[in-house]
């Protein structure tokens, strides 16, 4: 279970490294951000401070989630739910990363478009 917990950790590092990687590189203008909350902090912020911001949030949230995953919450189906949560976090943050390096919604990227679709709709 350590492994996997640490492959897991990895994953979802690596995944959304990419994701800011190809996001860096696409976006010139917070406009052509998505997600309503990126855009927001990108047009105050900046595009490149929020994009490297919310990477370095993200290592804080998956550091702090592994250490209550071994600290807090020890029990087997804890760590299993880490694991389960992580890896399906990871496959849409590597399906955003392949849909913004070639310019084409995937089927993970299609339900994350209509998840922001609904919230602009609110």
């Amino acid at each position: 279970m350590f492994v996997l917990i640490w492959i897991t950790a990895l994953m979802m590092i690596i995944s959304k490294y990419m994701d800011c990687i190809t996001t860096a590189n696409r976006v010139k203008h917070p406009s052509q951000e998505q997600n309503p909350f990126a855009r927001m902090l990108m047009s105050k912020y900046g595009i490149q401070p929020v994009i490297w911001g919310i990477f370095a949030l993200t290592v804080l949230i998956v550091l702090t989630a592994i250490w209550l995953v071994y600290n807090v919450y020890s029990d087997t189906e804890s760590q299993i739910l880490f694991i389960f949560l992580g890896m399906t976090i990871s496959i849409f943050q590597f399906a955003v990363a392949l849909s913004n390096k070639t310019g084409k919604l995937n089927i993970f990227t299609k339900v994350i478009a209509a998840f922001y679709y609904l919230i602009k709709r609110r």
